[in-house]
């Protein structure tokens, strides 16, 4: 069995300080989720450690260097940059990708912020696809009222029709903070 624990769980703690605390307890299979500040030897630690026999996935919040930025899959994307990171991705011979289907201000349309997901994602499938990657999309919990956005995916209504909506895509259930009643859905 393989077993991917997040890198996400160390917070600040450097790149290559968690990989090595984990290659020395057994781990050999991480998942890149590491936020939104990379350390400036945060590409050449997973390097360094892919070449030793660690075997990698990522997380959209996964840091590839100076190149990161933030996405929102319910927004316009820039596809070169998408182009980018699945490149490397691939030269990391990383085989599963997953990304949050994104958020939108409180006010909007809700139908047209999982209109553009859809599309986007859609999209990023393609990119994935061509380089051996496996996509999958997390679910997510509601935002508090107080917020001002509010998630997509963050009820069984609409994780079921993003099921149908894209059967070939990997669901990846967010189990921290999302209560979904798999009876309701029919996958």
């Amino acid at each position: 069995m393989e077993l991917y624990l997040s890198l996400s769980a160390y917070g600040g703690v450097p790149t290559r300080e968690a990989l090595r605390v984990l290659w020395q307890a057994g781990i050999r299979h991480v998942e890149l989720a590491i936020g939104p500040r990379p350390d400036a030897d945060a590409v050449q630690a997973i390097q360094d450690f892919q070449q030793q026999g660690m075997v990698y996935r990522s997380h959209h919040a996964f840091v590839w260097g100076e190149r990161h930025q933030t996405f929102n899959l319910a927004q316009p994307q820039d596809w070169k940059y998408f182009q980018r990171m699945t490149d490397w991705l691939a030269d990391l011979d990383i085989t599963a990708y997953s990304v949050h289907g994104g958020h939108f201000p409180i006010g909007t349309e809700r139908a047209q912020a999982y209109a553009n997901f859809l599309g986007n994602v859609h999209h990023l499938h393609q990119l994935c696809q061509t380089r051996g990657i496996v996509l999958g999309v997390e679910t997510m919990y509601p935002t508090l009222p107080t917020s001002g956005k509010q998630y997509l995916l963050d009820n069984a209504w609409e994780v079921a029709q993003f099921c149908h909506d894209a059967p070939q895509i990997k669901i990846v259930v967010d189990l921290y903070q999302f209560t979904l009643k798999l009876h309701i859905i029919e996958i």
